[in-house]
């Protein structure tokens, strides 16, 4: 539908409201004024935002129009009208061919002029045939090449936009294996950490030379600092 249809329409719509508003005024006015003055509110309101509205889209349908897809979707559209005009004008030829031939066969002693203006009458309306299916095959032609055209170029801004989401995955991973690797070497310290310690403590248990005990337990409180201020790297991580 264009523009000229949507105006119509639109004026249409109009006059059948303001007609029905009119008739309201005339014959409940009296009866209920309250009814009608908010009736008058909002009709005031519709219509205001029904013209919003239809200027809206008109302007979007403008600047789409300037765009490479509006421009591709309308010469799409006029290919898809003029396919379907010139189909229509070749069957009303057609018919004209037919009924000049179905005469021409059923009349007896027609005159000779008669005869060679229906005659040429024929050749014109196959002449005019002719061009019209050429127009349609011109048309169908551009029509196929301009869709194809739009679903490579569809495909293009589709690829890109893939392409960027995998890069912004690709990014994500990066990141994610750089924490899991970071985290992994954090897990392996603190095992062997605690590894130690616990061979440590064991031998603590175990020892009998309280200088041998005194040295294993100044060695378990280094590394017991040592672990607390590793710990508190790891929580500022």
């Amino acid at each position: 539908m264009n523009d000229s249809d949507n105006i119509n329409n639109w004026v249409l719509r109009a006059a059948l409201f303001f007609l029905l508003f009119i008739f309201l005024l005339r014959f409940m006015g009296r009866l209920f004024p309250f009814l009608l003055g908010t009736m008058l509110v909002l009709a005031i309101g519709g219509g205001a935002f029904f013209l919003w509205s239809s200027l809206q889209k008109r302007r979007k349908a403008k600047v789409r129009r300037t765009t490479v897809e509006g421009m591709s979707e309308e010469r799409i559209e006029y290919c898809q009208e003029q396919i379907s005009k010139n189909q229509k004008e070749a069957g009303q030829i057609r018919e004209s061919i037919k009924e000049l031939k179905t005469q021409m066969a059923s009349g007896e002693g027609l005159a000779n002029k008669t005869r060679e203006d229906a005659i040429r009458l024929i050749k014109e309306f196959e002449s005019e045939l002719k061009l019209r299916q050429s127009k349609i095959s011109f048309f169908e032609t551009a029509l196929h090449k301009l869709q194809t055209l739009q679903y490579n170029r569809l495909l293009t801004q589709s690829i890109n936009d893939k392409e960027l989401e995998l890069k912004r995955l690709k990014e994500g991973h990066y990141e994610d294996l750089a924490s899991m690797e970071e985290l992994r070497s954090d897990v392996e310290m603190e095992t062997l950490y605690l590894d130690t310690i616990n061979e440590l403590s064991l031998k603590l248990n175990s020892s009998t030379s309280l200088e041998n005990a005194e040295s294993l337990r100044q060695e378990l409180e280094e590394m017991t600092r040592d672990l607390g201020g590793r710990g508190e790297g790891t929580m500022g991580w």
